[in-house]
């Protein structure tokens, strides 16, 4: 997280404590394809996407899949 937002860890360590806490990462961090196009609906309702991409495009199930043997 910390690589990618440029959140120093302290902050990075609170967000991660508030998706927990309130469950916002899915259960064994599955992918849902509804909550993706909920952010991508979300990227076009405030002007930073035009129209939004299919979310299977997002998705590779490849990795939870390989992590759950």
């Amino acid at each position: 997280m910390m690589k990618y937002s440029g959140a120093d860890r302290a902050t990075s360590e609170r967000i991660h404590g508030f998706y927990m806490d309130k469950k916002i990462v899915a259960p064994g961090a599955a992918i849902s394809e509804p909550g993706i196009r909920a952010v991508l609906d979300s990227l076009v309702a405030t002007g930073e996407l035009k129209n939004p991409p299919d979310p299977a495009d997002f998705i590779d199930r490849s990795f939870l899949d390989e992590a759950a043997k």
